[in-house]
């Protein structure tokens, strides 16, 4: 049995969210590739959700500045 489902959580969701950066860069590509504007949407939504996901770790390590320009950039991306 699995003793730390917390840990196998944390692990999951990181590479989750390692796959949605590659996922986005590669709509935003496919947008450029093609025009088609849908896939620049979605690519920046998803870039954006990457750059929520960031700030946590800066929290973590007390690198306040870091959280703040995460913040900017995922603002930026709506």
């Amino acid at each position: 049995m699995l003793n730390k489902p917390v840990v196998l959580l944390t692990w999951m969701i990181g590479g989750l969210m390692e796959n949605v950066l590659w996922i986005s860069l590669l709509l935003l590509l496919g947008y450029t590739l093609s025009g088609r504007e849908r896939l620049a949407g979605a690519g920046w939504v998803m870039f954006g959700f990457y750059w929520l996901s960031t700030p946590e770790y800066y929290l973590h390590i007390q690198d306040y500045f870091n959280v703040a320009l995460t913040l900017l950039a995922a603002a930026f991306s709506f």
